[in-house]
Parts: structure tokens; C-alpha cells; sequence
């Protein structure tokens, strides 16, 4: 009878752990996301979006915005790309401008 006593208490300590590996792990409470703004497309700024839409005529919107520049020297482009044939009216061309100075600029150069 004593070979069968080690035997069962291995398949008792066998059974046992296949049970606490059975259960579920603890949750741990979601941690609370940003709130997401109510309208997603206002979170986009209208710059931005008249970048993407206006300058992939011609180049990639990515190029443009890769590109690092003093602030003064986003209008003098703006108005290059649309001597180019870029499709950019005025007010537009603030919008982009504005966008451009606030995101990409880069201080200027020592004189």
C-alpha cells in the first residue's frame, strides 16, 4: 500500500495547483482615458487640414510637414508654392501660415 499513498498525494498536489492556476487573475481597475474632445473633427486644426488637403497636389503633406523654418519665412514659401500653381486662397493662406508658424518654425538664423 505505499507505493499508492505517494502516488495519490502527487495527483492531489497536481489537482491542486491545475485549480489555483484555474483562476481567473485579479483585475485591476482601467485607468481613465482622456477625455475625448465632443467633436473630433474640431481637435483638427483648419491649417492642418488645408495642408493635407492643398499640398498633395503636388508633394506628400509629410514633406511639408518635416520641414523646420523661421517663422518669417513660412509666408515668402506659402506664396512661392502658390506662384507654382498651388490652389490656396488668402484667407487660406493665413490658416496655413499660422499653422506652419506655430508647429514647424525654428528660431532664425544669428545674424
Amino acid at each position: 500500500m505505499r507505493p499508492i499513498l505517494p502516488a495519490i498525494a502527487l495527483a492531489a498536489l497536481a489537482a491542486s495547483c491545475g485549480l489555483a492556476l484555474a483562476q481567473p487573475a485579479p483585475t485591476t481597475p482601467a485607468q481613465p482615458s482622456a477625455p475625448a474632445p465632443a467633436d473630433a473633427a474640431a481637435a483638427v486644426d483648419p491649417g492642418l487640414t488645408l495642408i493635407q488637403g492643398r499640398c498633395n497636389s503636388c508633394h506628400s503633406a509629410d514633406l511639408v510637414l518635416q520641414t523646420r523654418r523661421p517663422k518669417a519665412a513660412w509666408r515668402d514659401l506659402i506664396n512661392e508654392m502658390v506662384g507654382k500653381g498651388a490652389q490656396v486662397s488668402d484667407p487660406e493662406a493665413d490658416q496655413i501660415q499660422a499653422y506652419l508658424e506655430k508647429n514647424q518654425s525654428i528660431a532664425p538664423p544669428p545674424p
